[in-house]
């Protein structure tokens, strides 16, 4: 699930370094990572309690490759250098196998028309105590000047151990949005366009910055891919590895079916055919001086392997900057958002799963789920600025509330870096920096 991954950007106080104890029962005692002052982190989990952090390992005067620490249950670490150089995109733990993908830029490689930059998509994967196989190289990656939040190549572990890669390679042959499939034990197949070619032709002119597709898994083992910045979404059934026709789930405001951006769509998924969605009704941007343009909030329901239709969250007039859906097991949950607006301020709506959207409450300085891991564990930001659903999150508080109940578990830090919640199962991680040493600490959550 995209939405069980949440990037943090925050320094940490010293004293939020400490063991675990009745107050934040739970989480494993933090654990500092021999990566140096990392960049471009990536974080994973499993029910079992194992994590995998992915990070190029800084000094003060430059970035050092692709490491990857894999902390086992028990709590042993090791650490394995990938590649010397690169940019972690992502990893993914399933079926005791962690699997790692970056990013290389090519050393004499001209810029391509439009800005792109053309660089080499790369991967390697390991059994959670293992050696790590050499490095495949997947296919191209296509970077833009100034992406969007969420366009870097992205990872997804099925039920039977498949994982799914999926990336922008607007290079031939592909020329639009790319995956490849792994099954367990086994290397990444060739590379595939996600579309068909009457679907990628109309991708590649609405969408000429790039798609940035993003796949998960709901726990009935189908896939999905969607974009954050277009309300398109692609989905294969339990063990095939085809994708049917794209699903405008969030038409724009102007042409009825042209993959215009949108701001913000993320896709939650829960049971088999469950899940919500929701975006904002603006625009992304590639451009840093000019931004996205903001806009009302909307969601949608997966109901039986069917989205519904559009509901609007807020009047016209709002101008939200982004949301967050977070999906329960059976598909209902809630969505949060914050508009741009002074003071500040937060709000969000329980969603049912046939659709129906309850009053909205104002909820500025109150916690807000902003993960939940495969059995209902959900992980908690107290809202602030930039909040929850941002990339550029500095809550001033971070907790998990068990499924089973009982009172809310603080994480070690209170501001993370980096968190995520295990697909399936209990469980979830926190990496942050700070404190009196530098580098990158880690702590796990487990009931």
């Amino acid at each position: 699930m995209s939405v069980r991954t949440i990037l943090a950007v925050a320094a940490v106080n010293a004293a939020l370094l400490f063991s675990a104890s009745s107050a934040n029962a739970g989480w494993s005692a933090p654990q500092r990572l021999a990566m140096g002052e990392p960049s471009s982190v990536a974080l994973a989990t499993d029910a079992r309690g194992d994590a995998a952090v992915v990070a190029s390992r800084c000094s003060h005067r430059s970035c050092e490759g692709v490491y990857v620490t894999v902390r086992l249950a028990s709590g042993k670490l090791a650490t394995h250098r990938l590649s010397a150089r690169g940019v972690p995109a992502a990893v993914i733990i399933g079926q005791g196998e962690v699997t790692v993908a970056w990013t290389v830029a090519s050393r004499n490689a001209l810029a391509l028309p439009g800005g792109f930059s053309p660089e080499t998509l790369r991967a390697a994967y390991a059994p959670l105590a293992g050696p790590w196989t050499s490095a495949q190289t997947i296919g191209g990656w296509t970077a833009t000047s100034y992406p969007p939040p969420g366009f870097q190549p992205h990872l997804a572990a099925g039920l039977n151990g498949d994982v799914l890669l999926a990336w922008d390679d607007y290079t031939s042959p592909v020329d639009g949005p790319a995956i490849a499939w792994r099954a367990w034990g086994h290397r990444f197949s060739p590379a595939r366009p996600l579309a068909r070619p009457p679907e990628a032709r109309s991708l590649r002119s609405g969408a000429p910055n790039g798609f940035g597709p993003i796949p998960a898994f709901d726990a009935g083992g189908s896939a999905y891919v969607s974009s954050p910045c277009d309300g398109i979404v692609f989905s294969a059934p339990r063990q095939s590895h085809r994708f049917g026709r794209p699903v405008l789930v969030a038409p724009p405001a102007r042409l009825p079916f042209e993959p215009l951006p949108g701001l913000g769509f993320n896709l939650s998924l829960g049971g088999a055919g469950q899940g919500l969605a929701s975006w904002v009704r603006g625009a992304c941007s590639f451009d840093a001086a000019a931004g996205n343009a903001p806009g009302p909030v909307f969601a949608s329901t997966l109901h039986a392997g069917k989205f519904g239709p559009p509901l609007a969250l807020t009047s016209p007039a709002v101008q939200a900057g982004n949301s967050t859906a977070i999906a329960s097991a059976v598909g209902n949950g809630v969505i949060s958002w914050l508009p741009l607006t002074s003071p500040p301020s937060a709000f969000s709506a329980q969603i049912s799963l046939e659709g129906v959207p309850g009053s909205i409450e104002q909820v500025t300085g109150q916690l807000l789920p902003v993960a939940i891991d495969g059995a209902g564990d959900q992980l908690l930001a107290r809202s602030g600025l930039p909040w929850a659903g941002s990339p550029a999150i500095q809550s001033q508080g971070l907790v998990m509330r068990p499924a089973s109940g009982g009172p809310d578990q603080p994480a070690p830090s209170s501001s993370g870096w980096f968190a995520t919640a295990a697909p399936r199962g209990h469980g979830a991680a926190l990496a942050w920096t700070g404190g009196p040493h530098s580098g990158l600490t880690l702590s796990v959550w487990r009931p």
